[in-house]
């Protein structure tokens, strides 16, 4: 017998897995449950492992990112399309490269250095004027 809250049934489209997972699941779960509860029964019984499931993200037909925290209710409506993906972990950021610190590395590598004046603005925290330092 249903509970106060009729359940919604989300039918989850799956990425490709090993079989005998299922390409799409049924999973009937409360409105009031967050995104969070129907990504862990997706991985429950998918039998996915640990880096899976941090991997796994939800999204609707729209391609818009559904939210671990947000209520299962407030974002999808029953029987709608919900698309289940591995996102590719973060990529480490590219530093910037590396300049020279001499004026002379500059001229061997034939860059051309450009100065620039910066005037530093400084707030007066006692009014409610800013002062203008310029360099000499």
């Amino acid at each position: 017998m249903a509970g106060i809250h009729p359940k919604l049934r989300v039918i989850l489209e799956l990425p490709p897995l090993p079989p005998p997972s299922p390409n799409r699941l049924v999973i009937p779960i409360p409105p009031d449950k967050p995104v969070r509860d129907l990504l862990a029964e997706v991985v429950r019984r998918c039998k996915l492992d640990e880096a899976q499931h941090r991997a796994l993200k939800l999204y609707n037909t729209s391609d818009a990112l559904l939210f671990p925290e947000d209520e299962v209710g407030d974002v999808i409506l029953s029987g709608e399309i919900v698309v289940a993906r591995f996102d590719a972990p973060p990529q480490e950021p590219i530093a910037p490269p590396v300049r020279p610190t001499e004026h002379s590395d500059y001229k061997e590598k034939g860059l051309n250095e450009k100065r620039i004046k910066i005037a530093l603005i400084t707030l007066n925290l006692l009014g409610t004027e800013a002062k203008v330092k310029h360099p000499k």
